[in-house]
């Protein structure tokens, strides 16, 4: 089934604010699990992530979350803004920036589903802690990865392992999107086709 009343898309569209699209499946084929773990390995910048909420033997919810539209990096006080593949340098306070966007990450999604619907996904590195306290940094950078690294994807799908139900999301973030031109009618178009395909697939 497919969710998100016409009331609702409309109201959200008006708000331009933060709009999503679900559509979940009851005990869906056995193979699908390990088709999204091969879709997932494959996109750079996702993820798999397991819950261990309510079941005692294995994880409650399997999370995957790839397509990001906004990519944050951070190195000590530069960060790299990846805003659907446009690169931005912002120089200012680390930690300003990033409490200000946890902090704005506020969106309301349905009571029904997991909680983990809409997320900000990533790392914070242990050396961030020198943002708020004066800490000797002696140690060699032999990694050389960000200090902090946060994605939004914009397709997440959630297998309950405890329900055998499997729910596939799709999100688009007017705050941030709705700049680049994106046409209404291919929204509406995308959002629509996309969940069809998933439920005909899986």
């Amino acid at each position: 089934m497919i969710f998100s009343t016409f009331n609702e898309f409309k109201n959200n569209l008006k708000k331009k604010n933060f709009l999503q699209i679900y559509a979940y499946k009851n005990k869906p084929k056995s193979q699908t699990i390990e088709r999204i773990i091969e879709l997932v390995s494959q996109s750079k910048d996702s993820f798999i992530f397991e819950s261990v909420e309510k079941v005692k033997i294995r994880g409650r919810y399997t999370i995957f979350g790839f397509n990001p539209d906004l990519i944050i990096e951070t190195y000590n006080n530069c960060i790299i803004q990846k805003l659907n593949n446009k690169k931005k340098i912002i120089k200012k306070n680390s930690y300003d920036y990033l409490n200000k966007l946890i902090r704005n990450f506020n969106f309301k999604t349905s009571k029904k589903l997991p909680l983990m619907s809409a997320m900000l996904a990533g790392y914070f590195g242990y050396d961030i802690i020198r943002l708020k306290e004066k800490i000797p940094n002696n140690c060699k950078n032999d990694l050389e990865i960000p200090d902090v690294k946060l994605i939004r994807p914009q397709l997440i799908v959630i297998y309950d392992n405890q329900k055998n139900k499997i729910f596939f999301f799709l999100h688009f973030y007017f705050s941030y999107s709705v700049q680049f031109g994106f046409s209404y009618l291919d929204l509406v178009f995308q959002w629509l086709l996309l969940p069809v395909l998933f439920l005909v697939q899986f």
